[in-house]
């Protein structure tokens, strides 16, 4: 056995699979990977509220994820079909699970924003707001005219806790099509006849 072949059966071996070769098993296990990736970038866009610099992490964050994810279903294709052909539908099938375990851990830090970040900050944006209608009165009147109503009372009705779920099912939801759209350039990129 020489050197590459130990190496892939050392990383099969901590990523826990076995020998079948399941597109959803190897995107679960690096789908926890990605997903904890996903989570500190929400982290940056969480804290970017009160730490302004943090949005360049995320931003970045952001254009990095598709090359993990191409990352990651290289590496599929190399663990279990090397020489072998790697269809098309197998890649983006693998891409788009990927893409769906790792927004489901995501998902505890949206949670956490708008549980506990968002709800602390609007005091700080409400008075950004009377600062801003200070400066332009005119202001007021607009946003009053494009909402129907006070942008603040808007912004705390989506934050409360009824809309919670709403909330975090449109992330999920978002997070999941994006992937799966992503995983056709990948899957188009990593085919091999």
């Amino acid at each position: 056995m020489n050197d590459e072949q130990k190496k892939i059966e050392e990383i099969k071996r901590l990523l826990g699979d076995n020998k079948t070769p399941t597109p959803l098993r190897h995107a679960a296990s690096s789908g926890i990977f990605l997903g904890l990736f996903f989570a500190l970038k929400y982290l940056c866009f969480m804290y970017s509220l009160e730490y302004p610099l943090l949005i360049f992490p995320f931003i970045i964050g952001t254009l990095l994820v598709p090359f993990f994810a191409f990352s990651f279903t290289r590496l599929y294709r190399e663990l279990y079909f090397q020489n072998k052909p790697f269809k098309f539908s197998v890649a983006w099938v693998h891409g788009t699970w990927l893409y769906l375990f790792s927004t489901i851990i995501m998902l505890l830090p949206v949670y956490m924003f708008y549980s506990r970040v968002l709800p602390d900050a609007l005091p700080i944006l409400k008075q950004s707001f009377e600062e801003a209608y200070a400066l332009a009165p005119q202001l007021k009147e607009q946003l009053f005219n494009a909402f129907g109503e006070d942008p603040m009372s808007v912004i705390a009705k989506y934050t409360s806790s009824e809309y919670m779920l709403d909330n975090l099912l449109s992330c999920l939801n978002r997070n999941f099509i994006a992937g799966a759209l992503l995983s056709l350039i990948n899957a188009a990129i990593l085919q091999r006849k």
